[in-house]
């Protein structure tokens, strides 16, 4: 793949990757700056796609949920604006629920394997049916539901307390 079919892919697939970052790290600027990442990544690995760059559609989507998780898990080792997020300063009347419901997720990503963790974020967050899942990463709507089935297990598990 050359640099003219990266940019043809970043017009037009460059929105939906940006969602999906936003959709997981909720920060405009780190979306930005982790679409970058998925396209300089693309760039790095275009090789992989030669002679079919609509097959790097799922592999973006992949490292574009895969990127913005360790920006979250980087965030809170480094001190970064996410981690930021996270530090209740004496005076704020209650805790972010919503940083503390995607740190709940992005453990639970974490505990699953990258097949569950595509099917969860795209059904899940990118409001994709079973059927263009599958489609998109070339499974069974089967093997779909099975990801998703470990996935909320998982999350069950862990809302619950039964897991660390």
């Amino acid at each position: 793949m050359n640099e003219q079919q990266i940019a043809a892919l970043y017009r037009q697939w460059g929105p939906v990757v940006y969602r999906r970052c936003l959709g997981v790290l909720r920060d405009r600027e780190e979306a930005r700056d982790a679409t970058q990442h998925v396209f300089v990544q693309l760039l790095r690995h275009s090789q992989r796609f030669d002679g079919d760059p609509t097959a790097a559609i799922g592999w973006m989507q992949s490292v574009a949920t895969n990127v913005s998780l360790s920006r979250l898990r980087d965030g809170r080792r480094h001190g970064s604006k996410l981690a930021s997020l996270q530090e209740e300063p004496e005076t704020a009347p209650a805790p972010d629920r919503a940083l503390e419901q995607r740190q709940a997720v992005a453990k639970v990503l974490g505990g699953v394997d990258e097949r569950s963790k595509d099917v969860a974020v795209s059904v899940l967050v990118g409001a994709q049916s079973h059927e263009a899942t599958a489609a998109r990463l070339g499974v069974s709507e089967k093997t779909v539901q099975r990801g998703l089935r470990q996935f909320l297990t998982r999350a069950r598990r862990l809302l619950k307390g039964d897991e660390p």
